[in-house]
């Protein structure tokens, strides 16, 4: 039902910390996704196939170089077999359990059939400089509730 893509570079000591402390929650949560994963560098390479290896049951690993992020990322969602798709940031911590997680799919994509559905802090990236006419959904001030919509983007 759901793939994971990643597409990223770790040459930073500390994210490469957060990234192994880090996979194997991401193997038990999403045990039975497939992940389409890129490592865009030769730093590390070896140190972070081996921990995908050794926690990510389904995947398909790449070492492709090109500096056409868009491109290799475009390239990775095209072997993508499942409905829906997870861009995951190799260093996002995941600070929740698999119940929690089923939660979250069975209300969003099966209850509400939701088309997109943001779980990062990427407010920056939302300003009318990176993305045009853009909605905003916010909090039900009255009931707390998130506000689902299918149609999030114009």
């Amino acid at each position: 039902m759901i793939s994971v893509v990643q597409n990223f570079i770790c040459n930073n000591d500390e994210r490469l910390k957060v990234l192994l402390d880090n996979l194997p929650k991401l193997g038990e949560i999403f045990k039975d996704y497939t992940f389409y994963v890129n490592f865009n560098d030769t730093n590390n390479f070896e140190v972070v196939l081996d921990a995908y290896k050794k926690y990510i049951p389904n995947l398909y690993f790449y070492n492709e170089l090109k500096k056409d992020w868009a491109l290799v990322t475009l390239s990775l969602c095209e072997q993508v077999e499942t409905p829906y798709v997870i861009y995951l940031c190799e260093d996002q911590q995941v600070n929740m359990t698999k119940v929690d997680w089923d939660n979250i799919i069975k209300e969003a994509l099966l209850e509400q059939t939701v088309e997109y559905l943001l779980l990062t802090k990427i407010g920056k990236y939302t300003q009318s400089k990176f993305v045009r006419n853009i909605k905003k959904y916010d909090m039900d001030q009255e009931s707390g509730q998130i506000l689902w919509n299918k149609h999030l983007w114009n």
